[in-house]
Formats: C-alpha cells, sequence, structure tokens
C-alpha cells in the first residue's frame, strides 16, 4: 500500500456471524458492501483520500457506524469493540467518529512503517516550503544540512540525498539525470506526502534511501474554490535576514559578502476550482499558480548580478468513476520558470555604490517541465484487483547568454613559427540549443485473496529515460601559414610549398543522446498465520541498463532483493503493534553513468576541413576558397564493444536493512513509537580513473604495450575485469587486475539508529496538534553514499563522481565517521487553536498559534590535502592528479605546517549544534460558505547562526599551505518570514 495514490481500511468485529459491513462517501458516490471472514477480519484497498463511513449491517439493520478518515498509501483502522456492536442492536443505533490519524499511523494491517502529513497539517506548520522533500524532512530520522543543500535534499537513515526515490501518483518523478531531486508539480496540489525510511516492501524497492509520495488533490461532488497568496517580503533586518558575511580570516577581506544582497519580495498566487462533472461519475480538480517577477541583487568581487524569476504552473486532475470497483485518474501539469541574470562590473569588490551602470553581461534560461500521470484501479473479481499506471515527464531547459550570438564567427590568426593564436572576432564556434529529458514509465500491480489469511501481490514496472543535448555549429575560420624554414609542408595530407597560407574551419554540431531502462517485478505475500499476526515475505527483481546514443544496450545489471517483516497486532485492536523488518535493497541507475562509462561523445561527429584562400574580406571571412583533401574528422570516441568501459563483474549499489519497531497507542489522541534500524552498504558503483595501476600490472607480466581507457565503471574494492589491446593491434582481450594490485579498500558505510516519536491529534475537545521525534545516529565507514560530502554541496547531483576513488592512496585515513554523522536529532511540531475560548467576547476563536523547534548536534570534520610530495609517483598513487585535494592527510606541527601526516575521516574536530525556533501565527474565520485564514509564518525566528560549514582543504592544490583552513564557509539558513492569506468556498 506504501507510495499508492489511494488508500485503503480494515477491521475486524468479534461476533461476525451475519454481518456485513458497508462503506459509504456521500462526497464521491461511493458505495461497497463487505463480508468478514470467518474470523470476523475486513479489509478494502483502493479508496481515494477521503472520510468514509462505514456502517455494521446486522438483520438489515445498522446498529453501529464508525467514521474514519483514509489517507493516500496507508490503510484506516475501521475497529468495532467488543460487545459494543452487540449493546448496540437493542438501542439506538451508535455512531462512533474516529480522531484523524496520527503522522506516525499504526496500521497493523501490514508491516510497514510509514509517515504520512495532509496539507491540512502541515498548512497551520511553520513550513516555508511545501514540496514534498520539504514535508517528508519534518521526521527526525531525516538530516537536513545547508551544508548538504538544505530542505532540497534530504537524507534518510544518513544516505545520502541520491539514494532517495520521489513519486507522484504512483509516478516515479525522481529526476533520472542525477536522481537528487523530484519534477515538480505546484506545492498547492499537494493533498499529502508520504515517506518510508526503510523497512518498505518489495513494490516500491529501488531505492537506498527514502522513499517520498505525494498525493494529487482529487474533486468531489462538492463544488469548491479558492485562492492562496504567499507573500515573502523583502530583505529585512526583522522579517527576512541576510546570511552572515565570510571573511579571510587572514587578511579580513570579503570572500562573500550577504549584508548587501537584496530580494525585492516575492508574491506566489494559487487559484483553483474543484468539483464534479457529473455527480457520483467524473471529478475535477484544476489549479493555476503565476509568482510575478521579482528579483534579487548579489555582489560579488568584480561583478553585480541582479537576477529575476517569473514562474507559472498549470494543473488538471480528472477522476471518473467509469463502474462501480473501477476509477480512472488523469493528472495533467505544465511548469515554466523563467529567469533572466544581469552583470555589472564593480570598481570596489563588493561595493554596491562601485558598480557601473553599463551592462556587462547577460544570461536567460527556460525551464518547461510537462507530466502527465494516468492510473486506473479496477476490480476483477470479488479477490481480485488490478492497477495500472502510466506517464511521462517531458523536461526541456533552454539557455542563452551575451557571449553566444549565433550570427557572429570566431576568426582566429595562428603564427607559423611559435603556433600562437591571435582573435580577430571574437565570435563563438558553437551556440548550445536545449537539454532534452524524457521519462517515461508504468506499473501494473495485481492483489489476490482469494485465500483467507493470506493477500497477496505481485506486479511490475518499467521506466525509460533519455536525455539529450544538441547544438548547432557556427562558422570558425583559423588562419595559418606553413613555415617558411622548410621547403614543403603537409597539410591534410597534401604537400603545399613553403610558406603557403591556408584555412580551415572546424564543425562539431553536437547531439548526445543517452537513455536508461530500469525495469523489475516482485511476489510479496502477507500471512496472517495466526490471530493478530502477519508475516511478510517477497522478492523483488530488478534489471538496471544504459543504452549510447544507438540505443544499444552497454550496461546491464540484473539483482534480486528479498525483503522479510513480521508484525504483532498485540491486543487485536490496533493499539499496540510491534514489527520487524529486514531486506536488501538496490538502487537504480541514473544518466549520469553513461557519462562514467565512456559513451557520451559517441553522439556526435567532429570534422576539419582546409583551404587554400585568395582574399579576406572587411568581416576576415575568407573569399577564393579551394579545398585541401578529404574531410578530415572522427565520429564518437574509440569505443569497440559496447561494454568496453564497464568491469563485467559490476554490481549496482546495495544497501542490507534490518529495523524492530513498537508503536503504542496511549489513550484516545496519543501515538507512541520506537524504532531500532542498521544499515550496511553491500556494493557502490563508481569510476576507475587509474589506468596507470592497470599499465604496471600489464607490464609486469608481459604487455608493456597494452592500451589501457581512463574512465571505466566499477566495484571499488573488487577486482577490475575488462577488455584491453594487450598488443596495440586493436584487438581486444578480457583481463582481470586482482584488487590485491589496485590496492582500494571495500566502500563501507554503517549506520546505527535509534528514534522515539510521539504524536497528539487534534479533536473537538483538544483542538491541538503535536508531533515531537528524536533520533540518535551513528554513521562511520569509509565513503557517504553515492554522492560523496567531503566538499559539501560540490558532489550533490553527481552519483557515482567520487574522485577520492581516483586512486588507492586517496583511501588512506577514509575510515571513520562520516560527514552525516550527526548524532542528536530532536523536532517538534504543533498548533495550538482557540476555538473554545471566551476571551473578548470569543473573538479569539478562530486564532491560531503554531510553532517547530530543531536541534541536531554538529557533524564531524576532515583534514584533506594533495596527496605527501614524499610518496607521489609510487604504485598507491598511479594515474592519479598531484593537485586533487582528496588526501585524508593534515599537518602534525606547528613549526613546519607541510609535513603531512595521515589523519582519519571525522577526526578533525566536530561543527557546532544547530537548532532553530520557528512560529506560525493564524487566526481563521468562515462567512457563510466562505473560509478564511490569514498567517504569518517565521522560521528561525532567533535568528541563529550556527557554522555548518568550515573548509576542510589543509593545503592548496600547488601544494602550499591554505591559510582558509577551518575558517567558516557557510553558516545555516537566517530568519525567513512568510504572509499567507487563503480563501476557500465551500
Amino acid at each position: 500500500m506504501a507510495q499508492s495514490y489511494l488508500g485503503g481500511l480494515y477491521g475486524k468485529i468479534v461476533e461476525n456471524s451475519g454481518v456485513k459491513i458497508e462503506v459509504l462517501n456521500a462526497a464521491t458516490g461511493y458505495a461497497q458492501t463487505l463480508v468478514p471472514d470467518t474470523r470476523g477480519y475486513f479489509k478494502l484497498s483502493g479508496l481515494s483520500p477521503g472520510k468514509y463511513q462505514v456502517n455494521l449491517l446486522r438483520q438489515g439493520k445498522v446498529p453501529m457506524s464508525l467514521t474514519v478518515e483514509v489517507r493516500a498509501g496507508a490503510n484506516a483502522p475501521a475497529m468495532f469493540a467488543e460487545g459494543k456492536a452487540d449493546n448496540a442492536a437493542q438501542l439506538a443505533a451508535v455512531h462512533v467518529s474516529a480522531a484523524n490519524p496520527p503522522v506516525n499511523a499504526i496500521d497493523v494491517s501490514t508491516v510497514d512503517k510509514t509517515q504520512v502529513w495532509t496539507s491540512d497539517e502541515y498548512n497551520d506548520l511553520p513550513l516555508m516550503s511545501r514540496d514534498m522533500r520539504s514535508v517528508a524532512a519534518m521526521q527526525s530520522g531525516v538530516t537536513v544540512n545547508a551544508a548538504h543543500g538544505g530542505a532540497s535534499t534530504p537524507q534518510f537513515n544518513g544516505a545520502s540525498a541520491d539514494e532517495n526515490r520521489y513519486f507522484y501518483n504512483q509516478f516515479d518523478a525522481t529526476d533520472g539525470q542525477n536522481y537528487d531531486s523530484p519534477s515538480t508539480v505546484p506545492d498547492e496540489a499537494i493533498q499529502s506526502v508520504q515517506s518510508a525510511d526503510g523497512g518498505f516492501g518489495v513494490k516500491y524497492g529501488s531505492a537506498t534511501g527514502g522513499v517520498v509520495s505525494a498525493n494529487i488533490k482529487q474533486g468531489s461532488n462538492n463544488f469548491q474554490a479558492g485562492t492562496s497568496l504567499y507573500f515573502t517580503p523583502p530583505t529585512s533586518s526583522w522579517l527576512q535576514s541576510n546570511a552572515p558575511n565570510i571573511y579571510n580570516p587572514v587578511t579580513g577581506a570579503y570572500s562573500t559578502r550577504n549584508d548587501v544582497s537584496h530580494n525585492s519580495g516575492e508574491m506566489q498566487e494559487n487559484y483553483y476550482l474543484s468539483g464534479a462533472f457529473i455527480k457520483d461519475k467524473l471529478f475535477y480538480y484544476v489549479l493555476a499558480t503565476d509568482t510575478p517577477p521579482y528579483r534579487e541583487t548579489a555582489y560579488g568581487s568584480q561583478l553585480q548580478t541582479t537576477e529575476s524569476q517569473n514562474n507559472r504552473q498549470l494543473l488538471a486532475n480528472i477522476t471518473w468513476n467509469i463502474a462501480k470497483g473501477h476509477t480512472l485518474d488523469l493528472m495533467l501539469s505544465r511548469s515554466s520558470y523563467y529567469s533572466w541574470y544581469n552583470n555589472y562590473s564593480l570598481s570596489t569588490p563588493y561595493e554596491p555604490g562601485s558598480a557601473s551602470k553599463d551592462l556587462y553581461s547577460w544570461s536567460q534560461g527556460i525551464h518547461s517541465v510537462w507530466m502527465a500521470i494516468a492510473n486506473y484501479q479496477g476490480q476483477i473479481t470479488d479477490d481480485l484487483t488490478v492497477a495500472v499506471m502510466g506517464g511521462f515527464i517531458k523536461d526541456r531547459i533552454y539557455s542563452n547568454s551575451s557571449g553566444q550570438d549565433p550570427l557572429e564567427p570566431l576568426v582566429e590568426s595562428k603564427d607559423p613559427v611559435t603556433g600562437n593564436t591571435t582573435t580577430l572576432v571574437p565570435g563563438v564556434s558553437s551556440v548550445y540549443q536545449p537539454t532534452m529529458y524524457f521519462k517515461r514509465g508504468g506499473r501494473i500491480d495485481f492483489e489476490w485473496t482469494h485465500f483467507q489469511d493470506h493477500d497477496i501481490k505481485f506486479g511490475g514496472e518499467l521506466y525509460d529515460s533519455t536525455q539529450g543535448v544538441y547544438a548547432d555549429a557556427t562558422s570558425n575560420w583559423t588562419y595559418d601559414q606553413c613555415n617558411t624554414t622548410s621547403t614543403t609542408c603537409d597539410v591534410n595530407g597534401v604537400t603545399l610549398p613553403s610558406g603557403s597560407k591556408y584555412v580551415y574551419t572546424s564543425n562539431t554540431p553536437y547531439s548526445a543522446r543517452v537513455g536508461t531502462k530500469n525495469w523489475g517485478f516482485y511476489l510479496d505475500d502477507t500471512w496472517h498465520f495466526a490471530d493478530n499476526w502477519i508475516l511478510y515475505g517477497g522478492v523483488r527483481h530488478d534489471e538496471f541498463t544504459s543504452q549510447n546514443p544507438d540505443g544499444q544496450t552497454f550496461l546491464k545489471l540484473p539483482y534480486n532483493s528479498p525483503r522479510l517483516g513480521l508484525a504483532w497486532d498485540v491486543h487485536g485492536d490496533s493499539s499496540l503493534k510491534i514489527g520487524a523488518t529486514a531486506g536488501r535493497y538496490a538502487s537504480n541507475i541514473g544518466l549520469n553513468y553513461n557519462v562514467l562509462a565512456g559513451t557520451r561523445n559517441n553522439g556526435f561527429t567532429s570534422t576539419t576541413t582546409y583551404y587554400t584562400y585568395t582574399g579576406v574580406g572587411s568581416d576576415y571571412i575568407p573569399t577564393g576558397l579551394t579545398q585541401i583533401g578529404n574531410v578530415a574528422g572522427s565520429s564518437g570516441t574509440s569505443v569497440q564493444v559496447l561494454n568496453q568501459y564497464v568491469s563485467k563483474n559490476i554490481k549496482p549499489n546495495t544497501e542490507d536493512q534490518f529495523s524492530l519497531y513498537a508503536q503504542q497507542q496511549l489513550g484516545d489522541n496519543w501515538t507512541a513509537g520506537i524504532t531500532a534500524y542498521f544499515s550496511k552498504l553491500h556494493s557502490l558503483m563508481n569510476r576507475f580513473t587509474a589506468p596507470g595501476l592497470v599499465e604496471q600490472y600489464l607490464a609486469s607480466i608481459g604487455y608493456p604495450d597494452a592500451v589501457v581507457g581512463s574512465n571505466y565503471l566499477f566495484n571499488p574494492g573488487s577486482a577490475l575485469v575488462i577488455p584491453v589491446d594487450l598488443t596495440g593491434n586493436g584487438k581486444l582481450t578480457d583481463v582481470t587486475i586482482p584488487n590485491s594490485v589496485l590496492g582500494y579498500t571495500k566502500p563501507r558505510r554503517k549506520v546505527y539508529q535509534l528514534t522515539m516519536s510521539i504524536d497528539h491529534t487534534p479533536t473537538d475537545d483538544q483542538p491541538w496538534y503535536l508531533s515531537a521525534s528524536y533520533t540518535w545516529r551513528h554513521m562511520f565507514g569509509t565513503v557517504d553514499g553515492t554522492t560523496s560530502y567531503d566538499q559539501g554541496t560540490s558532489g550533490l547531483g553527481r552519483s557515482g563522481y567520487d574522485d577520492s576513488w581516483g586512486a588507492p592512496g586517496y583511501t588512506a585515513g577514509s575510515g571513520g565517521d562520516l560527514n552525516t554523522d550527526n548524532r542528536n536529532n530532536f523536532k517538534v511540531y504543533g498548533y495550538y487553536k482557540f476555538k473554545h475560548s471566551d476571551w473578548w467576547g470569543g473573538a479569539l476563536r478562530g486564532l491560531r498559534l503554531g510553532g517547530d523547534a530543531m536541534f541536531m548536534t554538529g557533524a564531524p570534520l576532515s583534514c584533506l590535502s594533495i596527496y605527501p610530495s614524499s610518496l607521489t609517483g609510487s604504485s598507491v598513487a598511479a594515474g592519479s592528479s598531484p593537485s586533487e585535494i582528496l588526501a585524508f592527510y593534515c599537518g602534525s606541527s606547528a613549526t613546519n605546517p607541510l609535513a603531512l601526516t595521515t589523519t582519519n575521516r571525522g577526526h578533525a574536530g566536530r561543527l557546532p549544534s544547530i537548532w532553530s525556533l520557528g512560529i506560525d501565527i493564524g487566526y481563521d474565520w468562515v462567512y457563510g460558505s466562505n473560509k478564511f485564514s490569514l498567517d504569518l509564518k517565521m522560521d528561525n525566528v532567533t535568528n541563529h547562526q550556527s557554522v555548518v560549514e568550515r573548509v576542510n582543504t589543509y593545503t592548496n592544490s600547488d601544494g602550499s599551505y591554505d591559510n582558509l583552513y577551518g575558517s567558516a564557509s557557510l553558516y545555516q539558513t537566517p530568519r525567513t518570514s512568510m504572509m499567507v492569506f487563503r480563501w476557500d468556498f465551500k
């Protein structure tokens, strides 16, 4: 059920003889009647989110009725308490309205444990961004650090940000180009956000981090309309503070100046309509979002940059109840983002008053995203349901700048003696056109409940992603001359007299297209093997493939992922659940791995044409051209076989995860939980860029002329198995280079974690909400994950590009506390509604006070340098660049700071703790059928400024001491505010 755009309910009735269960939803016209099994259990899936009336039918009467709220991706309990239903048969009908489910709801119908936040809940909290990542980041098991990308790159259970997967209405919308973010729909269209941070089943399993799903709002029989306005005020010390300045600790000069930056203020406008085209049959939800242009100005060492942005989004979600038990949902969305950058030169660094009035340079960008997702849910028989989903994302990015004028050629002159080139016309040689990204995919899922004690699910999915980068070449000419010291010269295979003048033009129409196909299928069973006990078992088979520009598969990674789970409904009434999960998880392959395997350049042809000429025009374009020889050029790279740059024993990124948990209902409105979690990285893919190691080994066994490439995809810590031209004759032979020769340590990442949570659900009598959680975590090993955070945010979106695997010497000292080893993480969110207040004649009954608090202990620091010069050139560093600052070495002497010794990862101290407070002051009122609300939201109210990143490079690339080492390079996000107005007509 996890990550579905639909929900379900389940329940139990003790005295079940002659009993039926009726499920109704007046808002959609839904009606279904169930017969409990012999033990009194009943379950219903495929329900649109909303409130349902569950009636107990006995002898044609309704002695008892429940109202439950169904949320997407979860099952709501509808428990008819023993005795109450029997007594109600002799009395008037009893109706019970269940409280809204807590964020950490107890669902004893599954071994999964997830969190679900609805927009009604988080809209009353001081949340500055409402996208699915920011909402999911509210749970304590998620680390959010400005040094690692902030709320836009949440890290679940210590995994790096690109190990997550993001879904809209069951469609995997994770950006397949780098896997660090989802494609977007309007935030206002999201009804609820569900997250699973480990232990999830095999249906959605291609993630080693978290799985986050957003459910899009749907229409109903009730007509609704409204607007919401989100206003971010201009920069000011009270409402919208600037970040602290960054200074050079030696000179005192600015490294970054933030106090003079200014934002003009931003307004986001949302307008929606919702209702029914045909009652009980056809529903619609339509949303339009517009962010009028706003400006931001920043000052650097040389330039003043003024940025202007304008965003527009449209979304429609159509739901069709085709027939009883058959529903079709279609979501269409388009988002357009426009940006302009104007740069002005500064006569004095960082000083606003010194900016020139003349434009120095400019750039612009247009980013358009189209998304369509269709879902069908069908009840085939009484015990067989089917769900089918299909969708696509089309992402187009176009950028242009003042240096890209396709009408102006690049003309150069080359000195025949010195070889120096002089630019005659400063044009450009090529103009890049749009980057296109396209993802399409679908899945089919079956649920079979033919056997009373078994809930069997099986299905599969397929996603196909492609990326293309296109460019059209413009005219470019280079004038050259044969050397006069020789009698003749050879130009493109043609002999010309000494001193002959000629010109050549190069043409590289760049058109690279690469692709991936990730498909998988699964089978699982939830077995009620004893009263109040369920056992889960499932297996998932995935095949991750990558294609070159010709559509040929050069990388294929089949993999099986088994998973187990156990859950105990201790009292049989969903009040106490104890469970455990264990499983293996593997990540999909992103398009960036195509680059790592040496295929990116296969998509274009580069040609050079040589001419003699008789004259030069006023625009420096040659005239009277006569071609010299044939067109010289090459097509693609020197790839001879499809998998030439992939180690033949390659395995995908995989991890083992284990959890043990308990959830307890405390009274009617409280729910508490505790989870112990452990994970261990099993395998990791990265690029191998140390050909010198292979060449040395092959030379030692009798192949000194072997030709070795420089960019292979492999598993660090394992043997490298690649085809090599051993004798220089062009024939490839598979060669195995043992890891004992390579000298790499095996990637390691272990996570030990304990999470505790407590939630209070608001009711009419207790109109307050609370969700608090605490996580203790210890992370250690040699690698952060598929992304390295050794250099802060520079590694984001670069899965497999961890250059610390460029040479075995860089792994010395790499074991220790990892960059995201924030040991303690506490978060609390809540609000109180003064709905029963009699103060001031009841005027405060619309008042609402919300808040949040966050505390996180600091992350460990490391000390990095170039590889020590005394060892450079030895086999341990062969093939690496000695200027890379990737080695875990640090100075050990104050008198000789460059006397470098190994300093293990995470052993250079820790950053200070981070904490912040947020508030939301709101007021709600109703006028007729209109509901209004006004909020002031503020995050980091005290403007607390902890250091979240320090310079960790002890040396510069030339080996000299880095005077910035240890200085602050980034602070936590400053105080931010937002004013929100909402109007809803219902």
